[in-house]
């Protein structure tokens, strides 16, 4: 259940190891329309700066694909390296 006042999430998909897939999701919540980009840009960019993948490689994992998703309202911006 996600709260009203939650700023942000992460949310990770794993394959079985020996596929080697992981999705990694970073979720934020814009405080405007006009910020929608700039939220998901944000979140690409934490997935990166904090390297969330680095464990998952040590793991097996080799193949990642990456989602910086933000909100407003009901309205949302999905970008994806």
């Amino acid at each position: 259940m996600l709260c009203s006042n939650v700023r942000l999430l992460m949310i990770l998909l794993l394959s079985a190891p020996y596929d080697g897939i992981a999705i990694i999701v970073e979720i934020k919540v814009a405080d405007t329309y006009a910020q929608l980009n700039k939220k998901a840009e944000s979140a690409l960019d934490q997935i990166e700066q904090k390297q969330y993948d680095a464990e998952l490689k040590l793991e097996g994992y080799h193949e990642f694909i990456k989602y910086g998703i933000s909100f407003y309202k009901k309205l949302c911006k999905v970008l994806c390296i």
